[in-house]
């Protein structure tokens, strides 16, 4: 028995071992990289060019090829400290873009309309609490290291597959799909 094993490893490390089909590479493609795209975009409850940003790249992603992995991350202090409360309570995916109708119509935006907006599935005393969790307070301090080191001086802020960003005030509606799309396709 100890003879069979013996002989089996050897053969197995003489072969190589290669699942590979291909006779060139020792490796094989499992898929494209071209396929795959992050996305973050950092903004701000408030502004205007955010909201034509998110609607331009979400119905872009809807429209695409690529699998994109898209997040969101707010950049001030108090729409900062709401956007990561209602991550830790898992809602932002959910009703990120009912909380910038919200907040883009609201002329006094506060914690019981966001509760409203929410569904009311917390209530604003635990909304509140929330707010200063050492989470949240985490999450604001490495968005701020993050926007310091891409050197950002306005929102929205793109970053895409972590390497490019794309920056507020060099932004138009209407190019930033097209920015995407190009600098994926030049991957």
């Amino acid at each position: 028995m100890k003879k069979s094993l013996i002989a089996f490893f050897a053969i197995l490390i003489l072969t190589g071992c290669s699942g590979s089909n291909d006779k060139d590479n020792n490796y094989s493609r499992i898929s494209s990289p071209e396929s795959h795209a992050d996305i973050t975009m950092f903004f701000w409850y408030r502004c205007p060019a955010c909201y034509k940003a998110e609607k331009e790249i979400s119905e872009w992603i809807e429209n695409t090829d690529y699998t994109i992995e898209y997040r969101h991350s707010a950049i001030w202090e108090d729409d900062a400290r709401i956007f990561y409360t209602l991550d830790l309570l898992g809602l932002t995916e959910e009703y990120q873009s009912k909380l910038m109708e919200y907040f883009r119509h609201a002329s006094n935006p506060n914690i019981k309309g966001i509760a409203g907006v929410i569904d009311n599935k917390f209530t604003s005393d635990q909304i509140l609490r929330r707010l200063e969790s050492h989470h949240v307070r985490n999450r604001i301090s490495a968005t701020r290291y993050y926007e310091s080191y891409v050197e950002s001086n306005g929102v929205p802020l793109i970053i895409v597959n972590n390497e490019f960003a794309l920056i507020g005030n060099g932004l138009s509606s209407g190019n930033i799909a097209n920015t995407i799309e190009q600098i994926l396709s030049e991957k």
